[in-house]
């Protein structure tokens, strides 16, 4: 069964990358969050999805040049706040899969993410994706075991499906990632066909309509995210 990837917590109905977005997420039974992480300027990690504060928080400026002390005292709405990976952790725990998207960029914010992600027992529950594939590539380095997924963009003008699907795999291979994150305008039998025979799982990326979400079960993807979580469960039955 293809499995639900609440994009963000459940996002449509509440702020994205919030402790009440993941609650609700793991209470309407989604079989994971997807969720971005930050390194303070402090050494201190955080979830929010933009690299710049004030989206949707009330705070400014980038988050790698603040403390954790100003974070924390910034407001989503009326009494979100912006949570630290542990605090995640906690609420969370080993119940769901994580998709845990990489937005730092440094040797030390990898090393704090591999030391608390072992420290609490999680290495089995998390995928980790980032827009820089060298943090997935020093990820692997550091962490051979670690399951990671690389990001794949809507195929060019001049590129078949062929030689699209034939890429994604062999740089998946080579890079050591385990599942190929894509939208779902380059997904077809032959392209889940061909990944499976290179035991790459396929997620689909943004199922937001029923369209888009009957494609995705129709297809038999191994999984994907989404921000209307109720709607993804009522359509997967």
């Amino acid at each position: 069964m293809t499995k639900l990837i609440a994009h963000r917590g459940y996002s449509e109905k509440y702020p994205e990358n919030t402790l009440t977005a993941f609650r609700a997420a793991k209470d309407l039974k989604a079989d994971g969050i997807e969720l971005d992480v930050h390194l303070t300027k402090d050494g201190k990690l955080v979830v929010h999805h933009d690299y710049y504060l004030g989206n949707p928080d009330n705070g400014e400026g980038l988050i790698f040049k603040k403390d954790l002390a100003y974070i924390q005292v910034l407001k989503i709405g009326e009494d979100e706040e912006i949570p630290t990976l542990e605090e995640v952790f906690d609420l969370i725990g080993d119940s769901l899969h994580y998709e845990l998207e990489l937005k730092g960029f440094t040797e030390a914010f990898l090393l704090k993410v591999v030391t608390l992600v072992k420290s609490r027992g999680l290495v089995s529950n998390i995928e980790f994706t980032s827009p820089n594939a060298y943090n997935l590539s020093r990820l692997k380095e550091l962490e051979p075991t670690f399951t990671t997924g690389i990001f794949l963009s809507p195929y060019p003008g001049w590129m078949d499906a062929e030689l699209g699907r034939t890429l994604a795999a062999n740089n998946a291979r080579l890079g050591g990632a385990s599942v190929l994150h894509c939208p779902l305008e380059i997904l077809d039998e032959e392209f889940i066909t061909a990944a499976h025979a290179q035991n790459l799982k396929v997620h689909a990326a943004d199922c937001n309509t029923e369209e888009e979400l009957r494609k995705a079960f129709d297809l038999k993807v191994d999984q994907l995210s989404t921000n209307r979580l109720e709607l993804a469960l009522q359509t997967r039955g």
